[in-house]
């Protein structure tokens, strides 16, 4: 069989009104397709909930599937852009062993849960910091409050100090900007190698502290540290900002089923695993074949690139019900692979379960989300999020006690970075809250 016959219902993934809206083309290629050429990739692409689990933990995948991306550049901008492709490589979402094993090793121990637990204080304060200045007043709920509180809470992880924040926020926006695109731009490559360039040396330099959750990296080298380091800033600000605005955005738009969290029917962490089922921020699992296979009828030959479709898997009906709507407090909710699965399970995944369960407690009863204009998403293949989500946050009582004055935070001291006594203590106590992780072995 020919590896690279495209199929009829092959979406054109460089079509811009696609990438806003790729749900309808996820569907027929679930219903005609689940495994794909897309010329448009130079990749097959896997869409099905049963595939995409499978192949997430096949060994014969390798995950330095940027790799294939970069390939894609024409022979003299790959050569100027090089320095660029080992940073990425670096990454341990797009590594092998037995660097992968290395670099999780080293940072694993500071996102275990209970470590991520210590982080509950501060998270609170910065969620309630940056909802009451929004509170009876219409906002963009990406620029005003999605974004900013994502690069709070990782910036505070990472001793990013405030007044560097939007130096380092654009380092990171032109690193990410650059692999989110269905081809690599050749000037998208050259600011990401920019801003590489000038986050070492920052990164170095925080990274040096002996309390820094990344500091058991330093010994493996400038360019493992500054992946490093870069991955967890835009991996906690990116998908982290786009699963907060879609948050507000579902709460916009399945107002009935918001009511249902409101009167305790259903539980935040069930409503987290939903919101992360329906809008799951990174779209996909870049993967190479390290050997010729056959998956769903078609063979991938050894070399070819591989994209694992996440959030096709999450609207697969053969798993989810209801795949294009919310369905709150449906028991396969949490078996969504927004996370991935396997030993590149995402080791942030803690992190953000808490985050998002403490913006939806936080906001459940006290607003309600009202659309004052159409959302309007960003063009991205890699990454699902809205550019503009104009919303009023109205403040209101919870239904079931009507007398109450509307839960408006009362204001707080400033946020900053979680005082430590030790690596991993938390002012207040200990840090044992159970988190639930479906992945326990694995880790990005």
């Amino acid at each position: 069989m020919d590896p690279v016959v495209p199929s009829s219902t092959s979406p054109d993934w460089s079509d811009e009104h696609l990438l806003r809206a790729p749900h309808g083309g996820y569907q027929r290629l679930l219903a005609d397709a689940p495994v794909s050429w897309s010329s448009a990739l130079q990749a097959w692409v896997v869409v099905s909930d049963r595939l995409v689990r499978e192949l997430l933990v096949d060994a014969r995948l390798s995950a330095q599937g940027p790799m294939a991306f970069m390939a894609m550049l024409p022979p003299e901008e790959a050569e100027r852009l090089a320095e660029l492709r080992e940073f990425y490589g670096h990454w341990m979402v797009f590594s092998d062993p037995p660097l992968h094993t290395a670099l999780r090793g080293r940072v694993l121990p500071d996102w275990a849960p209970s470590r991520t637990a210590c982080h509950r204080p501060l998270v609170e304060a910065a969620v309630a910091d940056a909802v009451r200045p929004l509170v009876g007043r219409e906002c963009d709920a990406v620029e005003e409050l999605a974004r900013p509180l994502a690069n709070a809470i990782i910036c505070a992880i990472l001793r990013i100090p405030a007044s560097d924040a939007a130096l380092v926020a654009g380092w990171a926006a032109d690193i990410i900007r650059f692999i989110v695109t269905p081809r690599p731009l050749v000037e998208l490559g050259h600011a990401a190698l920019a801003s590489v360039r000038q986050l070492r040396g920052y990164a170095l330099e925080r990274v040096a502290e002996a309390d820094h959750p990344l500091h058991a990296v330093l010994d493996l080298g400038p360019t493992a540290v500054t992946a490093t380091f870069a991955q967890f800033l835009t991996g906690g600000s990116d998908p982290l900002s786009a699963a907060l605005a879609g948050t507000v955005d579902v709460m916009a738009g399945f107002p009935e089923q918001w009511r249902r969290v409101d009167t305790g029917e259903v539980t935040v962490a069930g409503t987290v695993a939903e919101i992360l089922r329906y809008t799951c921020p990174f779209t996909l699992a870049p993967r190479i074949a390290l050997a010729d296979i056959e998956v769903g009828g078609r063979r991938i030959a050894a070399g070819s690139s591989v994209l694992l479709l996440l959030s096709a898997a999450n609207r697969d009906g053969a798993r989810f019900p209801q795949v294009d709507e919310l369905s709150l407090g449906h028991p396969s909710s949490g078996q969504h692979l927004t996370f991935g699965r396997g030993a590149h399970y995402c080791l942030g995944a803690n992190l953000t379960r808490l985050v998002l369960e403490e913006f939806v407690g936080h906001l459940t009863g006290v607003v309600e989300v009202e659309r004052t204009g159409p959302a309007q998403w960003l063009p991205a293949f890699g990454l699902r999020a809205p550019a503009v989500l104009p919303v009023r946050l109205r403040a209101r009582t919870r239904p079931t006690d009507p007398g109450r004055s509307p839960l408006v935070p009362a204001p707080r001291a400033p946020t900053g970075p979680p005082a430590h006594g030790g690596r991993g203590a938390a002012p207040g106590g200990p840090c044992l809250r159970p988190t639930e992780d479906p992945e326990p072995g694995g880790f990005v």
